[in-house]
């Protein structure tokens, strides 16, 4: 009896595994990002999409992240964007054309890294609308019509 427990316990112990702190998977050095365009007021500027690049500070990277996204409530979500310092450039499209950029430091420690954005507020242009006030010009003042401007 015991050589029978012995047979069936000794190849259960071999072929059951156990799995070890080395063979777990590690964390990746990415994190996600939420990049939010606007105030926290009403009055929000409409994007339609952005087109996102992420430069490594370090000048080492040609661009970490390059894509247009779609805006959807003023917001975009990134995900596995590796941590550390870039340069973000965002260009705005849609009713109005903006280009913002900052530096930023994406940590990983912080589960969520939140970055705004303020654009400028700016009205659309509408012809007509538009008032552009005469300009004075002295010929007098010109530097063609002084001699002294010449040289023989």
């Amino acid at each position: 009896m015991k050589r029978l427990f012995a047979l069936i316990l000794i190849p259960a112990l071999f072929f059951h595994t156990v799995p070890l702190n080395a063979q777990r998977k590690q964390d990746f050095d990415s994190v996600q990002v939420l990049l939010k365009l606007g105030k926290k007021s009403k009055a929000q500027i409409p994007v339609d999409s952005a087109f996102i690049i992420f430069d490594k500070y370090e000048l080492n990277g040609a661009g970490i992240v390059y894509k247009v996204y779609r805006v959807s409530s003023n917001h975009i979500e990134l995900e596995n964007v590796p941590s550390g310092r870039y340069y973000i450039d965002i260009f705005c499209y849609g009713p109005t054309r903006q280009r913002l950029t900052k530096t930023v430091y994406l940590s990983s420690r912080k589960k969520i890294n939140k970055i705004r954005f303020r654009p400028k507020l700016t009205e659309l242009y509408a012809p007509g609308d538009a008032f552009i006030p005469p300009e004075k010009i002295n010929p007098t003042r010109l530097k063609v019509t002084h001699e002294s401007g010449f040289k023989p």
